[in-house]
C-alpha cells in the first residue's frame, strides 16, 4: 500500500533527473504530422517539439562472423521541452510510450507527477494503448564530494578492497536488483563515483534508483495510475534512504549537501 512510511522532504534534493516511464505500445498507427498537430495544440506551453529517431541495426552472419551490416534511422515520436526559471521538463512522446523527466532543480513530487500524468492522458487519447507493459519511477541523484574517502560517510555499503591488497579506492560502480514480491515491484539501485572534468571540479557520488512494475497491467483509470505511482515512489524512497547512512540523511535534511 502506498504511503507505508513517511520520509523527510529535503530542502535541496540532490536529484539530477527524475523520470516516469510508461512502456505502453500504441494500439493505433502513429503518423507524424497528425501527432505533431495534436501535440502543438495540447502542449502549446512547451516551446520545443523535435523529431525523435530510433537507430536500428541489421546484419547477416556467416561461418566467419558478420558478413554485412546496415543501420537505419526511423521516426519514433517527438521530444518536447519546457525550460523556465524554476522548472525544466522534458517529455518523449513515442510509439511505445511516454518518458517524462524533470531536470535539476527538482521541486516536489506533486508537480512532477501531475505534469507526467498530463502527458500520459494525452498518450492514451492519441495512441490507444492496450496495456502498460512496464511503469517505472527513476531518480538519479548526485552528491558532491571533496575526496574519495568521503564516500564511506554516505553509503551503508561501502566498497572494500580485496583482502591483502594494500590500496586506496580510486573509482567504483555497483548495481544491484531486488524484487518486492508483496507489491510485484522491482528496483534497481546503482551507486557509482563520478569524476568531474575541469580544474577544481568535485567528485560526484551517484545514487540511481529505479522502481518499476514487474507485471503488465491493463490500462487503469487515473486513480489507479496514481496508486501505482505512489507505490513505486514509496519503494524508491525506501531504497534511497536505506542506502544512506544516518549521518548522510541528517546532512540532507539540513540542506548541507
Amino acid at each position: 500500500m502506498a504511503g507505508d512510511r513517511s520520509y523527510p522532504r529535503l530542502p535541496s534534493p540532490p536529484v539530477v533527473e527524475a523520470i516516469i516511464h510508461w512502456k505502453a505500445p500504441a494500439g493505433v498507427p502513429f503518423q507524424e504530422e497528425p501527432l505533431r498537430s495534436f501535440l502543438e495544440k495540447i502542449f502549446s506551453d512547451y516551446g520545443r517539439i523535435e523529431r525523435q529517431l530510433r537507430l536500428e541495426f541489421q546484419g547477416a552472419w556467416g561461418p566467419g562472423g558478420a558478413t554485412s551490416q546496415a543501420k537505419r534511422e526511423s521516426w519514433w515520436g517527438f521530444r518536447l521541452e519546457k525550460k523556465e526559471v524554476d522548472v525544466h521538463f522534458v517529455a518523449q512522446f513515442l510509439k511505445d510510450g511516454i518518458v517524462f523527466s524533470m531536470l535539476k532543480p527538482y521541486l516536489h513530487w506533486e508537480r512532477f507527477s501531475k505534469e507526467g500524468l498530463r502527458f500520459w492522458k494525452a498518450f492514451c487519447d492519441f495512441a490507444k494503448p492496450g496495456e502498460i507493459q512496464r511503469l517505472g519511477v527513476r531518480f538519479i541523484n548526485r552528491i558532491d564530494l571533496d575526496r574519495v574517502e568521503s564516500v564511506k560517510g554516505y553509503l551503508r555499503l561501502f566498497p572494500q578492497p580485496p583482502e591483502g591488497l594494500e590500496s586506496r579506492l580510486a573509482d567504483f560502480f555497483h548495481r544491484s536488483s531486488y524484487e518486492v514480491e508483496a507489491k510485484s515491484v522491482g528496483v534497481h539501485v546503482v551507486t557509482a563515483l563520478q569524476s568531474s572534468s575541469g580544474k577544481g571540479g568535485k567528485l560526484g557520488l551517484i545514487l540511481d534508483v529505479d522502481a518499476f512494475t514487474l507485471n503488465p497491467v491493463e490500462i487503469p483509470d487515473e486513480a489507479e495510475v496514481l496508486g501505482i505511482l505512489e507505490d513505486l515512489r514509496e519503494t524508491k524512497n525506501r531504497a534511497f534512504f536505506g542506502s544512506l547512512t544516518p549521518e548522510a540523511v541528517e546532512k540532507l535534511e539540513r540542506g548541507e549537501v
